[in-house]
């Protein structure tokens, strides 16, 4: 942990990496260990989402300077470990993500998504889970916060008393604030759930608004603006899972793990460049495993 807030070299500051990497070790650590493997990033400019809604994400601070700096690296660090990164432009890394689980699951490859945000819980069906962070622990209670809890349709199903389809139809009038998805007015997400519960669809709900309970979600649902809004979401927050996009059309046999054309001298040497010591051990460990002779 010495790494956190060095700068190694000269005004490079590593806290960033450091996090990351640990993450990233962790998941190529994992029992079972993956197979196939990418890091997918969004790409540079705006997508379909803001040609359909001006203000999508338009609230959204900056990206911080500590994590922009590191960008570079970082990308040099994934290409010496032969890591494949995944950019394609005009739609978001979610929709990537999304095309290629369900294509690889097609392709009878069990997937694991690892991420923190909720919007993947739409993705959720046999041989798709999520990876995320534990939650917020206990007083005392001591976690690594490095590692990532599987979440699976079954623990959706229990948590929410939904189909993991039907959460796109909870954004959608629940709204999402990180992503400035507007929703329904007056409509929060535990009433969001409760109305799915009742009613099944955003469309099953706008067709009997009438007769929805609250009377405050039955007036937003009956009127234009209200039902505009909500249809207006569910585009902005469901994943397209069916891109066909050059990147996404490679074979997956591409995203295999495999040991670096020069066996990891360069990231051997990266590595001790910014003293991540640690990293080192844990590479070479992983690069003697079976899963990469």
């Amino acid at each position: 942990m010495g790494a956190y807030g060095m700068s190694m070299p000269p005004g490079e500051d590593t806290t960033v990496l450091f996090g990351f990497l640990n993450t990233l070790l962790n998941l190529l650590g994992l029992v079972p260990p993956p197979t196939h493997f990418a890091v997918v990033l969004d790409a540079r400019g705006k997508t379909f989402r803001h040609e359909m809604y001006e203000g999508y994400k338009g609230q959204r601070q900056a990206c911080p300077d500590a994590v922009k700096e590191a960008i570079p690296r970082l990308l040099q660090l994934l290409k010496a470990m032969a890591i494949p990164v995944i950019q394609v432009s005009g739609v978001e890394a979610d929709d990537v993500i999304g095309t290629m689980a369900y294509r690889a699951v097609r392709e009878g490859i069990a997937v694991a998504v690892a991420s923190p945000d909720k919007d993947f819980f739409q993705l959720l069906r046999p041989g798709i889970i999520l990876l995320r962070p534990p939650k917020k622990p206990a007083l005392g209670e001591r976690i690594n916060k490095y590692a990532l809890v599987p979440y699976s349709q079954t623990d959706f199903e229990n948590e929410y008393g939904l189909q993991p389809e039907q959460f796109v139809d909870v954004l959608a009038l629940a709204g999402d604030a990180s992503d400035n998805v507007p929703g329904v007015a007056g409509i929060g997400p535990k009433t969001a759930v409760a109305l799915l519960k009742q009613h099944g669809t955003l469309e099953n709900l706008i067709e009997h608004a009438a007769e929805v309970k609250p009377k405050k979600a039955a007036l937003q649902l009956s009127s234009a603006e209200g039902r505009a809004a909500a249809r207006l979401s569910q585009q902005l927050v469901r994943i397209e899972t069916a891109l066909d996009m050059p990147p996404v059309r490679e074979p997956l046999d591409q995203l295999r793990l495999q040991l670096p054309e020069d066996r990891g001298v360069d990231l051997l040497h990266q590595f001790q460049e910014l003293e991540f010591s640690r990293h080192s051990s844990r590479v070479k460990e992983l690069w003697a495993s079976e899963l990469y002779r």
